[in-house]
């Protein structure tokens, strides 16, 4: 029996879990625990933290230790970390614990590898699909930011990650209204451009209920406001059914689709409805080959720790 100590690093919380690996391969999870993100300084500060509250999994008793963050990973060790003040570098880590130990990924590599896990059993389907086997599947997920990664078979039994940043090329809007919309955040935000990382988040949500309502709330308080025939509601499905369909375009994941992230995860109505559905499929050329791909909620919000707990399970073999 091998332990695996995960996390996952995100722009308001980062979690960490351990899981037993048993020689069969097969992962069990033994016990999380979720710390905010702003009161660390750097991972090590996180890793500092664990110790005080009392979390009984460390680097030193446990044999892999994988951490999953929001940026891209170069050289294996060091990240620039999206909706984070601070960068991370295991380097020294590596160097006192052993290359083979400690290994960092892409928050959404994380996500990717977590749909060939347990943590998607409770998926909710969204639009249903013909899955076609041996294809690619994808994961896109709205939380802090906006997320993408995608998993290719590698005809062994496994899978490659691909890993994108695909939340930070400009977000197309569409109809004079949402150019206006888009004009305003661009106001609002001093920048020259809306990416999708902020029309397609937590703080999308925000904007959007600052532009309608002409009020100020967190993205909490606006879920409180808003229902399911809100134009905000409206507003957002369309917006993010317009980011997957995009996406699904630029990677055809004929395997399915699954949605995850903080925001649909705990507002399923948001994803859940007509409107998501139909823009999805909106597509002058390619609405058939659209409606073939399956659309699954992901409503696990420690489905990266699971990804990351199997990216461990294949160091481990």
């Amino acid at each position: 029996m091998q332990t695996i100590l995960t996390s996952d690093i995100g722009g308001t919380n980062s979690r960490f879990a351990a899981f037993n690996l048993d020689d069969s391969g097969e992962l069990t999870f033994l016990k999380s625990i979720w710390l905010k993100t702003w009161e660390a300084h750097s991972f090590d500060h996180l890793l500092d933290n664990l110790k005080t509250h009392e979390f009984p999994y460390t680097i030193d008793n446990c044999q892999v230790v994988v951490a999953a963050v929001p940026g891209p990973v170069e050289n294996k060790c060091c990240a620039n970390l999206a909706n984070v003040p601070w960068k991370v570098d295991i380097s020294h880590l590596k160097r006192d614990y052993g290359e083979d130990r400690i290994y960092l990924i892409n928050d959404f590599v994380a996500q990717a590898y977590a749909c060939h896990t347990r943590a998607v059993a409770d998926a909710v389907m969204i639009k249903p699909g013909t899955p076609c086997p041996g294809s690619l599947t994808s994961v896109i997920g709205a939380g802090t930011g906006l997320g993408h990664c995608s998993m290719a078979p590698d005809g062994h039994g496994g899978y490659i990650p691909l890993p994108s940043e695909g939340g930070h090329p400009a977000f197309a809007f569409v109809t004079p209204e949402e150019q206006q919309y888009g004009a305003f955040v661009c106001g609002k935000l001093n920048v020259p451009y809306v990416v999708g990382d902020v029309a397609v988040s937590g703080k999308g949500l925000s904007l959007l209920y600052e532009f309608h309502h002409g009020e100020e709330l967190t993205p909490p308080e606006v879920v409180q406001r808003i229902k399911p025939d809100s134009v905000v509601t409206h507003w957002f499905a369309r917006f993010y059914a317009r980011a997957c369909r995009h996406y699904a375009l630029n990677i055809l994941p004929l395997g399915g689709l699954f949605l995850t992230g903080g925001v649909s995860a705990k507002n399923r109505f948001l994803v859940d409805n007509d409107i998501f559905r139909n823009e999805f499929v909106n597509s002058i050329v390619h609405s058939k080959l659209l409606d073939q791909i399956p659309v699954e909620l992901n409503v696990n919000e420690e489905s990266g720790l699971w990804g990351a707990a199997f990216y461990g399970k294949l160091a481990l073999h």
